[in-house]
């Protein structure tokens, strides 16, 4: 990643990866809450993932400059983060479902803060996912079409395969997998 003005081939390989898992993760997660709690936070997911890419995009706008000036770092550390975070959040957010009780949500306060920790934890796996996607197309902005294009069928590829793994894997068994993806398109930019 030496000229910004020309990005490469492992650079869009690694927003195929990147873009397979975040879709992916998604799909997984939504099915897990349709499996674990009611039907209704499943649909939860999505809006997560939107307000973790629209909070990558606001600090994208915010300290561009910033970002832009590390962003060799940056690429693969949020890359990596994002895998960590993947592996994590299926533990992390069953202790927390195991404790959570819907009837009780107007009643315990508690159970608000429950439910908001288990949001933030897929908050932070999609704006960790979300900023490299960002820094790559402010950096590579005259190569939008292509680097865009990457993003688009890593998302088709994450998608379908997902689905097509389900009938193979327990959706519980699946964000160990999805978390490699991220992992590999961080080392494809290191």
């Amino acid at each position: 990643m030496n000229d910004p003005a020309t990005p490469t081939l492992r650079l869009h390989l690694s927003l195929v990866l990147l873009s397979a898992a975040l879709i992916g993760f998604q799909l997984e997660q939504m099915q897990i809450l349709a499996i674990v709690q009611w039907h209704h936070f499943a649909y939860l997911i999505i809006s997560v993932a939107l307000l973790g890419f629209g909070a990558a995009g606001t600090c994208l706008a915010l300290f561009q400059a910033v970002l832009l000036r590390n962003v060799n770092f940056l690429l693969p550390f949020c890359m990596f983060c994002c895998a960590i975070m993947m592996a994590l959040t299926l533990p992390v957010s069953q202790s927390l479902v195991a404790r959570f009780d819907i009837s009780l949500l107007f009643l315990d306060p508690g159970q608000s803060g429950l439910l908001l920790a288990g949001q933030l934890i897929y908050l932070l796996v999609f704006f960790l996912g979300a900023l490299p996607l960002g820094l790559v197309f402010i950096r590579y902005s005259s190569r939008i079409g292509s680097l865009y294009c990457a993003n688009l069928i890593g998302s088709g590829i994450g998608a379908i395969t997902v689905v097509v793994l389900m009938y193979f894997f327990l959706p519980q068994q699946m964000p160990g997998l999805t978390s490699l993806l991220p992992w590999i398109a961080g080392l494809l930019v290191t």
